[in-house]
């Protein structure tokens, strides 16, 4: 019998109940289990970071200003690596039809960031582990996860 464990995080929502759900397009028979994870455990805060820090994307993210934002919670980026921006649409079910279509910045993006004169604490957790999009809804769609490392 063939066994393949797939993890995933369910945040902002109830978890489904444990034991069997379909699962896909085919819908598979599958097992559902909670386990008790955080990320910040497995991917924790730099314990300080000087004047310039480092942002990688953990998850593609959406910025008014293109793939280079000006800033990141409030700092300003001061350099970048960024690949070709992804594209993403959808169908909007209220206005029955389709959702604009917006370029993000990829996942593993670098952006490199001045920190003067920001509280380097607060700055830090408005954004290690935390969504970096624009826009709210975006953020709460999951794009925009980012992880801080020093420089």
């Amino acid at each position: 019998m063939e066994r393949m464990v797939l993890l995933a995080g369910v945040v902002g929502a109830d978890a489904p109940k444990p034991g069997l759900i379909p699962l896909g397009g085919e819908r598979r028979l599958s097992s559902i289990e909670p386990v008790a994870f955080r990320l910040a455990d497995a991917l924790p805060a730099p314990s300080e970071v000087g004047e310039l820090a480092r942002v990688v994307l953990l998850t593609p993210a959406l910025f008014a200003e293109g793939s280079v934002p000006r800033s990141i919670g409030g700092a300003p980026v001061v350099a970048a690596a960024v690949s070709r921006p992804l594209t993403v649409s959808g169908w909007d079910m209220a206005a029955r039809g389709p959702k604009p279509t917006r370029r993000m910045a990829p996942s593993g993006s670098v952006y490199w960031v001045r920190l003067n004169p920001l509280d380097r604490r607060q700055w830090m957790e408005r954004v290690h582990l935390q969504g970096v999009c624009t826009e709210a809804q975006d953020n709460r769609d999951g794009f925009g996860l980012a992880a801080v490392g020093g420089w």
